[in-house]
């Protein structure tokens, strides 16, 4: 159906956001849930400028009427962190909303989607992150060095 591309303000994903429209790539951006809720829903981007400020106050996209969906719809999620170890383990950004939105990978064991790749600079590469049995690796990892395919 698409991809998601994070919007942290710490790399800039714009040209591979608007490389992807250019190819008419369905893209979609991350929808924070109301308070007691964890699991985010994603909003299509358009080329109409829908933003509003979150309660984190964060700039999302919300066009009027538009049907969200959830990651299992997804193809590819690139995922924002601050930290990752060379298995694929992140170190989010503390609100555990990836966590929760992707509960059911871990259940998976051969239809996996999205596929996730996380976007970082190298420099963000630890030797470890702990884990916990609910955190889900990435695929791949993103970073200005090139492609990084996690040892499983």
């Amino acid at each position: 159906m698409g991809l998601y591309i994070p919007t942290n303000g710490e790399i800039d994903v714009l040209p591979l956001l608007e490389r992807a429209l250019a190819m008419r790539v369905d893209c979609y951006l991350p929808v924070v849930p109301p308070r007691q809720q964890r699991k985010l829903w994603f909003s299509k981007l358009e080329y109409r400028p829908y933003w509003r400020l979150n309660r984190f106050d964060i700039p999302e996209y919300h066009p009027p009427g538009q049907a969200w969906v959830r990651a299992v719809k997804l193809h590819r999620l690139f995922v924002p962190m601050l930290g990752f170890d060379a298995r694929g383990y992140r170190i989010g950004m503390g609100g555990g909303f990836y966590d929760a939105s992707l509960a059911y990978l871990i259940r998976r064991k051969i239809w996996k989607s999205p596929a996730l790749t996380g976007i970082a600079f190298s420099v963000q590469q630890t030797a470890h992150v702990p884990a916990n049995p609910w955190d889900v690796p990435l695929d791949t990892v993103l970073t200005e060095r090139g492609l990084i395919r996690p040892e499983k």
